[in-house]
């Protein structure tokens, strides 16, 4: 994942407890079931990523979205390690917005360490981009922004992970509000819409790893059971991916997904995770929607220790522990200044 090294894959595929504070913008940010029933079968989707969206991901996408007579074809617009401006610099944008390249589906990500992409990186002017780009391909698309996850600090006790993941998730959909306000104060009706990977993923490996435990997925130690959805700390094996797709179809489509399943997934452990994904889809469903004023709150208050200090305790160590520390204490004093000030999230001010 922070890999330097950038590979475009631009590829096509053709194949028949949580924080839940989710962030609704004041013009309707979620599509309704009623609105999902009726509109078309897509065709085509672009996936915007890094590595995190590449692997088996757009090959099951294709899959899981596939209808009786209908199938979807997949474009990968994926570059190891970046961020939305990289790809938008490196013919996202174009590819978006092209005529004749109406894609109905676009899904989108920022790298995994999202708060220091907002502030370097202008995640939420990028995505507004993106957004633009792909409704002037398409006027009648629909947009996802999927949320990527960290990597995991410890294989044999990922409870710190989960935390992260939790107190995260609000944010990415703060993300998206916010963008959905500078659309709607432009009277636009078109939304940039959600798909909470993240916290679907922490919340499947707190249901693996718990008492109860997931037949098919449950190992013997935690670390052999981290090892049935991750190929090392943070990528996806082929059984994660295929949870992750279950997922996007469920907030991306009404209808129920087909039957059809990867051969690296067993028919029992299909049938669990597809149960798994209905039960968090449900979770999603009953979270209550987040003020901008809330969002702000949890980002000062909450997010961002609870971010800065895992950032100190694992990718910041490879310049050593000294070095981390200080790293860690230069961001908490001018990142919360910064967020208090100015927080990019929570503003209406035109993007």
């Amino acid at each position: 994942m922070d890999n330097i090294i950038e590979a475009m894959n631009a590829r096509r595929f053709l194949l028949p407890g949580i924080i839940m504070l989710a962030a609704c913008s004041p013009d309707g940010e979620h599509r309704t079931a009623a609105h999902r029933m009726s509109w078309k079968h897509p065709e085509r989707a672009i996936i915007s990523g890094h590595s995190l969206t590449d692997g088996a991901y757009p090959d099951q996408l294709a899959l899981i979205m596939a209808g009786p007579s209908d199938r979807l074809q997949v474009d990968a617009h994926n570059i190891a390690g970046s961020t939305i401006a990289t790809r938008m610099e490196r013919g996202l944008k174009a590819q978006l917005s092209r005529p004749g390249g109406r894609y109905d589906i676009m899904l989108v990500t920022e790298q995994h360490t999202l708060l220091g992409n907002i502030v370097w990186s202008d995640t939420i002017g990028q995505l507004r981009q993106a957004q633009d780009a792909f409704i002037t391909g398409n006027p009648d698309g629909r947009s996802f922004l999927f949320t990527s996850w960290l990597a995991i600090d410890d294989l044999t006790d990922p409870g710190r992970w989960i935390a992260v993941e939790e107190a995260m998730a609000p944010l990415w959909r703060c993300a998206a509000s916010r963008v959905n306000r500078s659309l709607a104060s432009d009277g636009r009706k078109d939304r940039l819409e959600v798909i909470p990977t993240a916290a679907g993923l922490a919340w499947l490996v707190r249901q693996a790893t718990g008492p109860e435990g997931v037949p098919g997925l449950t190992m013997p130690s935690t670390a052999e059971t981290l090892r049935q959805l991750f190929t090392d700390d943070v990528h996806p094996t082929p059984v994660a991916s295929w949870f992750v797709a279950l997922l996007t179809h469920a907030f991306i489509s009404s209808r129920p997904a087909p039957t059809h399943r990867p051969t690296s997934v067993s028919i029992k452990l299909d049938l669990r995770l597809r149960d798994l994904a209905r039960q968090f889809v449900q979770l999603e469903k009953n979270a209550s929607s987040a003020t901008p004023e809330q969002c702000r709150d949890h980002l000062i208050h909450t997010a961002l220790p609870i971010y800065l200090a895992y950032q100190r305790d694992t990718q910041w160590q490879k310049d050593g522990k000294r070095a981390a520390y200080a790293k860690w204490i230069r961001h908490s004093i001018e990142w919360s200044i910064k967020f208090r000030l100015s927080d990019p999230l929570s503003s209406d001010l035109p993007l």
